[in-house]
């Protein structure tokens, strides 16, 4: 579900804000983990990225990601990884489905801290348009 292709000139960077900071993910399993992050070093670059077992060693087409978000189907994904002891999960994850740890629990709080995100996204999405205004993503299953 986290494995979406995509190219990195439909992406956009996040702020540095939202970088950095541990985040809880409701995975595809609906376990909840809480150690994520969005990181600044691109995934080719992470240590031990031969031990990895994700996606992004047999395709080079989003081991550029890092912090990063698409928009697709009308709804924003972020890509985020999970880098602790000999665990490594990484994707691009929904962002209804991802919150600051630091807000656990505090629903309203998430809500506007939702909120707050999309409107930055979307201000990046109009620029990213216009650099690359023939970028236009293929709205599959993903």
């Amino acid at each position: 579900m986290g494995q979406a292709i995509v190219k990195h000139q439909e992406a956009v960077q996040l702020p540095d804000e939202y970088v950095g900071i541990t985040y809880c993910v409701i995975r595809t399993s609906n376990k909840i983990d809480k150690d994520h992050m969005s990181c600044k070093e691109p995934h080719r670059q992470m240590k031990d990225l031969g031990n990895f077992t994700c996606r992004s060693i047999y395709d080079d087409q989003f081991e550029w990601a890092a912090n990063h978000a698409i928009k697709r189907k009308g709804g924003w994904r972020v890509y985020l990884q999970s880098n602790y002891e000999d665990k490594h999960i990484c994707g691009w994850r929904q962002l209804d489905k991802f919150w600051p740890l630091e807000l656990d629990g505090q629903e309203d709080k998430i809500n506007q801290w939702r909120s707050n995100l999309i409107e930055v996204l979307e201000q990046l999405e109009i620029e990213r348009k216009k650099k690359y205004p023939d970028s236009d993503q293929e709205e599959t299953n993903q």
